[in-house]
């Protein structure tokens, strides 16, 4: 029996429900695995941006270069960079996983933070916790 428009968005509601309490979880740290070149050539990976990756519609992922003393977006150009080498991820995937590890690690400093400060107001008013 095919399901109501109200079912459908009760569903979808469960679901999303479902998907952002499953998100709240600790994940292992993600290593940079490639590193710069030591003194010619140029390597070439992935990295992330944790800030812009808590603010929708922004590109927090992007492919990048790095040479001895250099680094910047692909595709690559030879003046267009920032100064000094970086190391990389060598996949889209790691990058994903490691901007991941360090917005839970922001957002659960942040939650942190706030517990104390309702800790704190409640000792003001002579509560408990």
């Amino acid at each position: 029996m095919a399901m109501t428009k109200k079912e459908r968005e009760e569903l979808e509601s469960l679901r999303e429900q479902l998907r952002i309490a499953k998100a709240l979880r600790f994940t292992e740290p993600v290593e940079r695995d490639v590193m710069p070149p030591e003194k010619s050539g140029m390597t070439t990976g992935w990295d992330f941006n944790d800030y812009t990756a808590l603010v929708d519609g922004y590109n927090f992922i992007s492919e990048l270069w790095s040479k001895a003393v250099s680094h910047g977006s692909m595709p690559y150009r030879e003046f267009r960079g920032s100064q000094g080498c970086v190391r990389l991820f060598s996949s889209k995937l790691l990058a994903l996983r490691a901007c991941r590890h360090a917005v839970e690690q922001k957002a659960a400093k942040r939650l942190a933070d706030i517990d104390k400060m309702i800790e704190d107001e409640l000792a003001k008013e002579g509560g408990t916790v």
